[in-house]
């Protein structure tokens, strides 16, 4: 049996980091700032964080449950423990504040792997989020065991064509892609594309998020035509599913300008990328990944325009972004360091 006071420990601080992220309260460390973050309506994959305070009546049953604790109820309260561990990372994640939310899904996983078993399919979750925070960082490497193991267990326990197992197809097939594997990605891709469609149906916000990454491997390996039309159709899906302003569709706007730009299309890629990182500020910020990204991107295409003096600040705006969220050695901000240098010489 776990010792009592290491269970109150966790909870309580499991519920203070909930609550945190169901409130949106100001953190030093994480430069988080209330007034230019979204409200967690916007994000509706954190119901826990949106319950309802409870009664005075089971607060005092499960403080009682708490101090006076019997096996079952300390095996079903270790359980929550890293589910509101996992809530509270992938709050911080989804925010850009990546070292609060590495030490939070580390935790939850170690209390899986412990509590639930190395096999579990919340012990799969717990990989699959901390792999997904890896690669995000550039930790590829690190990442990549991670997703396989999620997968392997997924696959073995939920079956082949279960969602959560098309979630981790596609988080493999996006690491391969960064590590430009994209003969290796492809199969994955479309492996969760017809999972999805399948199982949620061909309208879902899932489904055209597996063909957003499908058309980054078909754009990868050159079918700009084919990735044009499989980022438009995911642009339509989301802006139905999510709205206009929301920053899921944004992601697939980013990317369809991205196609657009390599087809010579500087015009309709420059509209559609200003666009993007309109809807990423306004709702996460500008120190978001996915902000900086398509600030990174609008100075691109500007380049390419010839129009320098416009592309140059712009690019020292992403740079300076990058190196505080990212740090120095980032692959991104090295290569936003390049375009500083390659853009000032050029003006």
């Amino acid at each position: 049996m776990r010792d009592r006071v290491t269970v109150l420990e966790e909870l309580r601080d499991a519920v203070v980091l909930a609550h945190a992220a169901r409130f949106r309260r100001s953190v030093s460390d994480t430069a988080l700032q209330s007034d230019t973050r979204p409200t967690l309506q916007d994000f509706p994959k954190f119901p826990q964080c949106m319950r309802p305070r409870p009664s005075p009546a089971i607060m005092r049953r499960s403080a009682r449950a708490v101090t006076h604790p019997t096996a079952a109820s300390i095996s079903r309260r270790a359980a929550s423990v890293p589910e509101l561990l996992n809530v509270a990372g992938m709050y911080f994640h989804e925010r850009g504040a990546y070292s609060r939310a590495r030490q939070l899904y580390e935790r939850a996983l170690a209390i899986r792997e412990k509590v639930l078993g190395p096999e579990h399919p919340d012990t799969a979750t717990s990989l699959n989020n901390l792999a997904k925070l890896l690669r995000e960082q550039g930790e590829l490497a690190g990442a990549q065991p991670l997703y396989k193991r999620a997968l392997a267990i997924r696959e073995k326990v939920l079956g082949p064509e279960h969602p959560d197992t098309a979630a981790s197809l596609g988080g493999l097939a996006g690491l391969l892609w960064r590590q430009g594997d994209l003969a290796g990605a492809r199969p994955l891709c479309e492996r969760a594309v017809a999972i999805r469609e399948k199982v949620l149906g061909l309208e879902h916000g899932d489904t055209a998020g597996s063909l957003n990454a499908l058309a980054l491997v078909v754009q990868g390996q050159g079918d700009l035509d084919g990735a044009r039309w499989l980022h438009e159709r995911a642009v339509a899906i989301r802006e139905k599913v999510y709205g206009l302003e929301h920053p899921v569709p944004a992601l697939s706007l980013n990317n369809l300008a991205g196609v657009l730009e390599r087809q010579g299309d500087l015009v309709g890629a420059r509209r559609h990328y200003e666009r993007a990182f309109a809807i990423f500020e306004r709702a996460l910020g500008l120190e978001h990944r996915y902000t900086m990204g398509s600030l990174s991107n609008l100075a691109g295409v500007l380049e390419r325009q010839g129009d320098l003096a416009a592309a140059l600040p712009i690019y020292e705006r992403a740079l300076a972004m990058y190196e505080k969220v990212f740090g120095s050695e980032h692959p991104d901000t090295n290569r936003l360091r390049a375009a500083v240098l390659r853009t000032g010489r050029r003006g």
